[in-house]
């Protein structure tokens, strides 16, 4: 049951993205093809104005391409982690049979699915930018510190999954009871409040652990181990309440 709501979420989820992917990376490959054709005409003879017109349309379009996919992906979250789960499809999502916490798990990877293929999309849309505009430095990469990388990655990672379980944490925090109106507006001035007020404790403690040690990889640790412990919370406190808690809405 899990591989079949999980297959059904994400066919949803890309049918709904596909476009923005399409224009954001259409657009990445053309505005590096025209920004050569536009450097070349430079050196020529200097006439670039009908490059220029095809540059800033095609811009225009790397630049809707890429809000696109943020705001399509907010939009696709809402409705399957939000409107299916405490919306007017809620008793059916509720009422299929499968546990609580296999149907949070279900949600949790739809979100980290959908995260990891949104920054695959954009970083392979930069990367064509890039190859047409660059391609013979592509190949040195000795000024990338790849050491720094081996630990930002899984900070990011953590963090990435901090932000999915705080979501699915305020939704259900919003419809324990607590709040019978602007329900979503709510759970929007929480989600920001919530988030300062952790990442403020993170940045505070985490430079005084580097003022004490002078070791940036132990900031990057303390990030790592606290973003984890946030989560692990959340996750418990999430399925508690989505199992005794909740009030869904008809």
């Amino acid at each position: 049951m899990v591989g079949k709501l999980l297959k059904y979420d994400l066919k949803y989820a890309f049918k709904s993205l596909l476009i923005p992917y399409i224009v954001f990376s259409v657009s990445c490959l053309l505005l590096g093809i025209i920004l050569i054709i536009n450097r070349e005409l430079v050196l020529e003879n200097g006439n670039t104005y009908l490059i220029s017109i095809g540059t800033g349309l095609i811009t225009s379009c790397f630049i809707f391409g890429a809000i696109g996919i943020g705001i399509m992906s907010i939009i696709v979250l809402f409705k399957l982690c939000y409107k299916k789960m405490f919306g007017n499809e809620g008793y059916l999502t509720m009422s299929l049979p499968i546990s609580v916490e296999k149907l949070y798990l279900e949600k949790i990877l739809v979100c980290i699915i959908l995260e990891v293929v949104n920054a695959l999309i954009i970083c392979l849309g930069l990367y064509l930018l890039a190859y047409t505009l660059f391609y013979e430095q592509l190949f040195y990469l000795s000024f990338i510190d790849f050491s720094s990388l081996v630990m930002e990655i899984p900070l990011f990672v953590i963090k990435s999954l901090y932000s999915i379980v705080l979501m699915l944490f305020l939704f259900t925090f919003i419809n324990m009871g607590l709040f019978k109106q602007s329900k979503v507006l709510m759970g929007i001035l929480f989600y920001f409040a919530f988030s300062l007020i952790v990442n403020t404790v993170y940045n505070v403690i985490g430079s005084i652990f580097i003022i004490l040690v002078e070791i940036q990889i132990v900031y990057q640790i303390f990030g790592i181990c606290y973003y984890t412990i946030i989560s692990v919370v959340g996750i418990i406190l999430t399925i508690h309440f989505l199992k005794n808690k909740v009030e869904i809405n008809g």
